[in-house]
């Protein structure tokens, strides 16, 4: 069954805000996009769905930004939730649009982007990661990471800006539901039972990168509305050295359980 917010994507809006001095969310209350201001161009991680994309350029507008400055479009995974409005972004902004190659063939096959039951508009890519080359631009440098499993060619993210008067280290992983890694799924679209481990190992080996700044490729992955609106008037709410690590340490206990011993 499709999303209610595809229906009445309105009742998702949710107020943009930063998540470090030159970061920001401006996604909604369901899946998340933020916005970077590098000095030199403004950069978009994640791009909702076509019924969503006007929410992402209204926030962009209220933090006084032109949606037009968007110079580069970096997308987690090929999800309809992340890429569906990844074409009509593009071409209104003409950025360069950034995927994992192993996602690439994932476009134009509703069942493997889970719009089976939507209209997902097919992108172009134009670039895909070097996991060994950051993607630059001005005062950002986004480190990808190739961390498989929720689709094949899922990249994590991870930058440094400063927040609380000091630099801090942002970082999403890039897909962390275990939906499309049960082996049924897997067996279905014949992915490889690998991607279980893979996953799992990824999990563990992340957790010890020294993130200050948790974000989620949706918000309640790393709770980070509930964060913000219990944490007002205490400097940046999300930064909490320890909240990485205890993320990704549940979310690898949960997977073990669900997936890896069922």
């Amino acid at each position: 069954m499709a999303h209610p917010i595809l229906g009445s994507p309105w009742a998702y809006a949710c107020e943009p805000f930063a998540v470090s001095d030159h970061a920001y969310y401006v996604g909604n209350t369901w899946v998340g996009s933020y916005l970077l201001d590098t000095g030199e161009g403004l950069v978009l991680i994640d791009c909702g769905m076509p019924q969503t994309v006007y929410l992402i350029f209204e926030s962009i507008r209220k933090l006084q930004f032109d949606p037009r400055d968007i110079r580069i479009i970096l997308l987690t995974h090929a999800h309809y939730d992340h890429a569906g409005g990844a074409e009509a972004i593009r071409r209104y902004t003409g950025a360069e649009l950034y995927l994992g190659k192993e996602d690439v063939p994932l476009i134009g096959h509703p069942e493997l982007l889970l719009s089976d039951r939507i209209h997902c508009p097919d992108f172009q890519v134009d670039r895909v990661y070097e996991d060994a080359h950051p993607v630059c631009l001005g005062r950002f440098s986004v480190r990808t990471v190739h961390t498989p499993g929720h689709t094949p060619g899922a990249r994590s993210f991870f930058f440094e800006d400063t927040s609380d008067g000091a630099m801090q280290l942002c970082g999403m992983h890039g897909g962390i539901g275990f939906n499309t890694l049960k082996r049924e799924f897997l067996e279905a679209h014949q992915f490889p039972i690998s991607l279980q481990k893979r996953f799992y190992e990824d999990l563990l080996s992340l957790r010890e990168l020294p993130v200050t700044i948790a974000l989620g490729s949706h918000p309640a992955h790393t709770r980070m509305l509930e964060r913000r609106a219990a944490g007002k008037g205490n400097g940046n709410p999300l930064r909490d050295p320890k909240y990485w690590s205890a993320f990704l340490t549940e979310r690898a206990d949960a997977f073990r359980k669900e997936i890896l011993q069922s």
